[in-house]
């Protein structure tokens, strides 16, 4: 949590990152793989879904430092392995507590996994954590890295204009979603 609190303005610009990750995959997921066309998965008019950052968000500022230490079972450091299901833990309970809230606001969630083995209201299933438990993995281990380098390149009059000028894109979307 002292990185939250140190570095704000990182963390907006790493959920917003994330956000747009999360809305070009599904969109690859359901357009091309699934067939469905352009889908528009975000909340709001524009290109991130929110779920996504924070989902991100969370697991990075939980499992990072697990990240850093080689925790051994015998011989072979079973980090990686502890953070793949730690964040298929993270990501159900957080998807399943965004499906009640899109249902308390809209009487609706985006998905449906009842069609999977040992679903729970069809609002998350195994299958489907373990696949962001596996996202999470590649979160940790590759793309972050690289996210922190870049945001530790720039300075920090750079990183909260860029951080302002997000906050204020989000704000106007959010304006525009409610009025329309």
């Amino acid at each position: 949590m002292q990185y939250l609190k140190e570095n704000f303005s990182k963390c907006l610009i790493i959920f917003m990152i994330y956000s747009l990750i999360g809305w070009c995959w599904e969109e690859f997921l359901l357009g091309v793989i699934q067939g469905q066309g352009y889908t528009d998965r975000g909340v709001l008019l524009g290109p991130y879904c929110l779920i996504y950052g924070i989902g991100a968000l969370i697991v990075i500022l939980i499992l990072w430092p697990l990240k850093k230490k080689e925790i051994k079972f015998g011989k072979i450091n079973i980090s990686p392995i502890l953070i793949f299901f730690l964040c298929s833990f993270i990501f159900a309970i957080l998807e399943l507590a965004s499906s009640y809230i899109m249902e308390l606001f809209y009487n609706h969630w985006d998905w449906d996994y009842s069609n999977l083995a040992f679903d729970y209201e069809g609002r998350i299933a195994p299958l489907i954590s373990l696949g962001f438990g596996l996202g999470g993995v590649i979160i940790i281990y590759l793309i972050q890295p690289l996210v922190t380098k870049i945001l530790n390149k720039l300075n920090q009059e750079t990183i909260k204009t860029i951080a302002t000028f997000l906050t204020f894109l989000l704000f106007i979307d959010l304006i525009y979603t409610i009025i329309t």
